[in-house]
């Protein structure tokens, strides 16, 4: 599959290997900064309207499984 992008073949390929747990310090480094840098009032508010949606999914995944193995696959 080829990206649109005009220099697409000049872009530098990463792959997985190369860089298998680079998830974890990226998200602690995002969680830092938004402790340390101000966020905007509007931001913050998607941020809260998205974790009250998540734990919404969460919770009514884990009222509607009837075992436990069918929330380990959630």
């Amino acid at each position: 599959m080829k990206l649109s992008l005009p220099f697409a073949d000049k872009l530098p390929r990463i792959r997985q290997r190369e860089m298998p747990a680079i998830g974890a310090p990226v998200m602690v480094l995002a969680t830092l900064a938004m402790v340390v840098l101000p966020i905007p009032a509007f931001l913050l508010d998607m941020f809260f309207t998205f974790n009250i949606a998540l734990a919404m999914v969460v919770l009514l995944v884990t009222v509607y499984t009837r075992r436990p193995l069918d929330f380990a696959a959630f």
